[in-house]
């Protein structure tokens, strides 16, 4: 019995060790967040002055990878968005187990939703989980989370471990080398769960041959928050013309009909209206630039760079939506539904409008007329003249679908042709 039990013991103290090494965890993990809003963060610290900022908790989705302990507990750090390796540079987020809430919570180093110290919250948390001693965040995450809106909240956020231990962990569409999912060609994400990417994508609402290119070819293509990047360069902010509709933002937008070209899709506050492309500081930009499509951790944004502006968004290692200011600035015009498909096709868009005025995403305008129907289709040729280059029959939407007249959340009320006035988009309205 004294062997039997020296044995058991040291078997049990062999377990315990591999399993505060880590052993027997799962050491990255993809983090989905709620479709929630901070309108008011202060970001600084170390010697850096706050500032405030508008904080889309989606845009810290990704991959987060396991550095060590903190608090005898696993800490997780937040990987860059192109590859999920650990940032050189940016300073990344994290989940730690706070002892004095005894939770685990999300956090930034740089980041407060208070300046008076009696006022923040306990270990700086922007979500918390209910009180627990649970080692494994996995287990955690299957609850309710309380999240800082500037008032708590209740929301839920998405935890999936990265790891294989066989094929059908990588959805039987590649192979599981040393945990880690090794796709088929036709195949891409950590659990090869997407299907390759369309190398050329279509509006169904624009005008002219314009298309948006993928970056790179369907096997390599770049990637942001594990999506394609698409783009467009070479365009231009006049207003659209009968002759040069793809080179304006008519190719994803439309054409106005009236003389003053976009500002039928836009107005005096906007990024494509008059006033905007009059004004010395807007038309540096936008008299000549490019247009990238890129996704920022829940939706796809549709953004003008400067003239090789998608290199410099699209190619740097840490790539952040929120600390490159994706959401901000007179640059991003189109947003999607929410969505965490591979590709923006079949996605419903919006025109972002004043949201200097409504905060959040401001006015957002369905582009397309019917409920569900997909701004972007798959393209085969750009030969406007080739059969290939019209849209496909099975793209067609579904009749009667059209959208309620209602003030239901950020649609355009059809009765009068205006768009309700509402801050943010709720995924399925």
């Amino acid at each position: 019995y004294y062997f039997n039990g020296v044995a058991l013991l040291a078997g049990a103290i062999v377990v315990g060790v591999k399993q505060h090494n880590g052993s027997y965890r799962c050491k990255t993990l993809t983090v989905t967040f709620p479709e929630e809003m901070l309108e008011k963060v202060y970001v600084g610290g170390n010697g850096i002055a706050y500032e405030e900022r508008t904080l889309h908790y989606p845009s810290f989705d990704g991959v987060y990878y396991q550095d060590g302990l903190f608090n005898g507990f696993p800490r997780y750090r937040e990987g860059n968005k192109n590859d999920g390796s650990s940032f050189e540079q940016t300073i990344g987020a994290e989940f730690i187990y706070c002892k004095e809430i005894h939770a685990w919570v999300f956090r930034h180093e740089n980041m407060e939703t208070a300046l008076e110290e009696k006022k923040k919250n306990s270990c700086s948390w922007l979500l918390k989980s209910p009180a627990t001693y649970e080692f494994n965040l996995i287990e955690v995450a299957e609850g309710d989370w309380n999240v800082w809106t500037g008032t708590i909240g209740t929301s839920s956020i998405a935890v999936q471990c990265n790891e294989c231990w066989d094929i059908s962990d990588c959805n039987y569409m590649g192979k599981c080398v040393e945990n880690q999912c090794i796709c088929l060609d036709d195949r891409f994400g950590a659990l090869c769960e997407f299907e390759p990417p369309c190398p050329m994508i279509k509006s169904r609402a624009g005008s002219g041959c314009g298309v948006l290119s993928l970056d790179g070819d369907e096997k390599q293509f770049r990637k942001i928050y594990n999506r394609p990047v698409y783009f467009k360069d070479n365009m231009s902010g006049e207003y659209a013309s009968s002759s040069n509709p793809e080179n304006t933002v008519a190719f994803i937008l439309g054409q106005s009909s009236n003389d003053d070209g976009l500002d039928e899709v836009a107005n005096e506050k906007d990024l494509f209206s008059s006033q905007s492309y009059n004004n010395s500081k807007s038309s540096t930009v936008i008299s000549n630039y490019s247009v990238v499509l890129a996704y920022s951790g829940s939706r796809w944004y549709g953004s003008i760079m400067p003239p090789g502006g998608m290199s410099k968004v699209t190619k740097p290692l840490e790539y952040h939506a929120f600390w490159n200011s994706a959401y901000y600035g007179e640059r991003t015009f189109l947003i999607s539904q929410v969505t965490h498909d591979g590709s923006p096709e079949n996605s419903e868009f919006y025109q972002m409008r004043e949201r200097s005025e409504y905060g959040g995403y401001g006015i957002l305008v369905p582009i397309m007329d019917l409920e569900g129907e997909g701004l972007f289709y798959c393209l085969a040729d750009t030969d406007c003249n080739d059969e290939s280059f019209a849209e496909p029959d099975d793209a067609t939407p579904i009749p009667n679908q059209t959208r309620p007249t209602s003030n239901t959340t950020d649609v355009r009320n059809e009765t009068s042709n205006e768009a309700v006035k509402n801050p943010v988009l709720k995924d399925g309205e």
